[in-house]
């Protein structure tokens, strides 16, 4: 357990973070965390130790303390695997339980969608449906408020979510990075998180980006209608939504799913 050295931030450069030809549905996680006794190394230390290489960097971070932070970055896998209970990730967050701070108010956690092979309306309309999202529903999945560093653009011309950077969905060339959920050990709520990402995705890519040219006002609206026709899709909105209702009749239908009811926020959420 814990064969990890923490290193400067982006300094380490193994195949899998320097690849430019990733093709497919992946997603990549940055975790920052604090550690709730103060000494980042306990956390590294809980970590298991993964073979070929499949366990998360350790870097430092301009937004975490210099004592007890530590950002973990995670070799991008498929949909499928990062949200198996067995999967490395899914092993970390379990080692990590209870040795994260709960205090903290700047940590994130990035999702990095694979969007390699997509045109540039496809990834403009991912990012658009993620800033068009009703804040409050983004809050709820995610479960922190959003601040400076996860900035939300309403209604903009669709062009315009090609070159957000510090916002809810930043463009970053060959992957958008989700920057609006807060770390949690919880796999489940993560993979709520994800299941919103590929159903986005699944929309993005049948969208007519003329539509949405000039102004993405109803771009939610369609997005919530295109969701409502498929059983994974009622089921995001039911996270989206706080209700239980469309998360049920999805998963009475769905008995593979593991996924539970959103929860609602509460006044001690991480800002």
């Amino acid at each position: 357990m814990g064969n990890y050295t923490r290193r400067e931030y982006h300094s380490q450069r193994p195949a899998w973070r320097n690849s430019t030809t990733l093709q497919g549905k992946y997603v990549g996680i940055e975790f920052e965390c604090v550690s709730a006794t103060q000494s980042y190394r306990d956390i590294l230390n809980a970590l298991p130790d993964f073979k070929f290489n499949r366990g998360p960097l350790a870097e430092t971070d301009g937004s975490l303390p210099s004592q007890s932070g530590v950002e973990l970055i995670f070799p991008p896998v498929s949909y499928r695997q990062i949200k198996n209970s067995k999967s490395v990730f899914a092993k970390a967050m379990k080692a990590l339980e209870g040795k994260l701070s709960t205090s903290a108010t700047s940590p994130g956690m990035h999702i990095n969608i694979n969007t390699r092979g997509w045109t540039t309306s496809q990834v403009n309309i991912f990012a658009a449906v993620v800033h068009n999202t009703p804040t409050a529903s983004l809050v709820r999945l995610g479960g922190r408020r959003l601040n400076s560093y996860c900035r939300q653009l309403f209604d903009a011309r669709l062009g315009n979510y090609g070159s957000m950077y510090h916002s809810v969905a930043s463009n970053k060339g060959n992957r958008i990075e989700l920057r609006f959920p807060k770390p949690t050990t919880d796999h489940e709520k993560i993979k709520k998180i994800i299941e919103y990402a590929e159903v986005v995705e699944r929309f993005a890519k049948k969208a007519s980006f003329l539509k949405y040219v000039t102004s993405t006002a109803n771009i939610y609206t369609d997005f919530v209608k295109y969701a409502s026709k498929t059983k994974k899709g009622k089921l995001v909105l039911g996270y989206l939504n706080g209700t239980n209702e469309e998360t049920k009749k999805a998963a009475s239908t769905n008995p593979d799913s593991s996924a539970l009811p959103a929860q609602p926020i509460s006044s001690s959420v991480t800002s």
